[in-house]
């Protein structure tokens, strides 16, 4: 079993890898993020969707500082005003 403590660390580091978030294959790329913390084991993030920067969002990809990609996700979120988006990222030990 791993220690709660080192889990936490984990969702720590992967909040210092999460610096920005890309829209459908670079259409658009936020930086500025409304909330984004480590609560336990989990990043929690919340960013801003402008009407008009997308019509849908198809693809999030997480990237670092050095634009590596870290996540990524298919979805499909029409933007029809502007929108507060809520993603996270929950770390578990797998059995």
């Amino acid at each position: 079993m791993i220690a709660a403590a080192l889990i936490n660390d984990i969702a720590k580091f992967i909040d210092t890898e999460a610096m920005k978030i890309v829209l459908n294959d670079g259409a658009y790329e936020i930086t500025d993020f409304v909330r984004k913390m480590v609560a336990e084991d989990t990043l929690h993030m919340e960013y801003i969707v402008p009407l008009g920067s997308v019509e849908a969002i198809e693809k999030i990809e997480i990237k670092n500082a050095n634009d590596e990609l870290r996540s990524e996700n298919i979805v499909f979120v029409p933007i029809t005003s502007d929108s507060i988006l809520t993603q996270t990222i929950k770390v578990r030990e797998v059995l």
